[in-house]
């Protein structure tokens, strides 16, 4: 059995918050970009093997997080996109139902 929930007003401040929260995302991945951008200009100014290596291995896990998060931000649009649709379209189904069996109620 499935069954639907919509609280239609919970719902809408829901995905309007995450919405916001989504473009938020945008700047983690320029201050990421930036850090990174750092550490290689850093490199130029101070130099040793072991430095060096602990930087590139910190250089490559911001590029995975900058891509984490790209990745985050998107489906993250999704997510609050097809909840919306969804609950918009559960709510006009429901009214439907509640329509026609009203109508069949009061013959």
């Amino acid at each position: 059995m499935i069954n639907y929930s919509v609280d239609e007003q919970n719902l809408s401040a829901l995905n309007e918050r995450i919405s916001e929260l989504q473009k938020s995302l945008v700047y983690v991945s320029e201050s990421l970009e930036s850090l990174r951008d750092t550490f290689e200009e850093q490199q130029k100014s101070l130099s040793s093997p072991s430095i060096d290596q602990f930087r590139n291995q910190l250089k490559r896990l911001i590029q995975q997080a900058i891509i984490l998060n790209k990745r985050i931000a998107q489906d993250t649009h999704t997510l609050a996109t097809v909840s919306d649709q969804a609950g918009k379209s559960l709510m006009s189904v429901e009214s439907h139902y509640s329509s026609v069996l009203n109508k069949d109620a009061e013959q």
